[in-house]
């Protein structure tokens, strides 16, 4: 784009920043602990967090619910934060607005079903807390997630909830793949 503009000066692009302290890596004592703070017991957890809006997706996300529901015996779906669709999806969907960081350190998966993206932030914190991310392929996911990340193209709510299942019904690889992005993220 500089070029275009006629810029010759060195670029450096310098990316979204994390507090990786706020977010720490949280391992499988923190997750249980957060769960019991915020009365949620061992069930299989993903977690949503943004704008309830139709940019965000979450729409999709609670379409494509009922196919994870089948093939993960008790998963739950929480959708954190609040928003312009919020009373639509809380008529389908378990919504709360509080504890951040408990959701994201409580979840197996943190997932963006995004129509489009700048880059959330809710994904860098979701890495930073070791967790596993479910995202669609918009602007910024395979900056933050890697080129190797397995994206979900948006609005694709079969390849949203087999994604989704995988790390459900597979939480060691689901923290594996949390570990990992932690280290990305650091």
């Amino acid at each position: 784009i500089g070029d275009d503009a006629g810029l010759t000066a060195a670029l450096r692009v310098v990316p979204n920043g994390i507090d990786l302290e706020a977010f720490r890596a949280a391992g499988p004592e923190e997750r249980r602990d957060a769960r019991e703070r915020l009365g949620f017991g061992p069930a299989p957890l993903a977690v949503c967090v943004g704008r309830l809006s139709r940019q965000k997706g979450q729409d999709v996300l609670v379409d494509a619910w009922p196919e994870v529901a089948s093939r993960v015996h008790g998963a739950e779906l929480v959708l954190v934060g609040s928003g312009p669709d919020e009373a639509a999806l809380r008529s389908r969907a378990r919504v709360v607005t509080s504890d951040l960081r408990d959701w994201l350190v409580a979840a197996n998966a943190v997932v963006q079903p995004s129509r489009w993206e700048g880059l959330a932030y809710t994904v860098l914190e979701a890495m930073a807390t070791a967790r596993a991310v479910v995202a669609t392929d918009v602007a910024g996911m395979r900056e933050a997630l890697g080129e190797d990340a397995p994206l979900v193209q948006v609005e694709d709510r079969v390849g949203l909830a087999a994604a989704v299942a995988e790390l459900l019904l597979a939480p060691d690889h689901a923290d594996a793949r949390g570990r990992a992005l932690r280290e990305r993220a650091e």
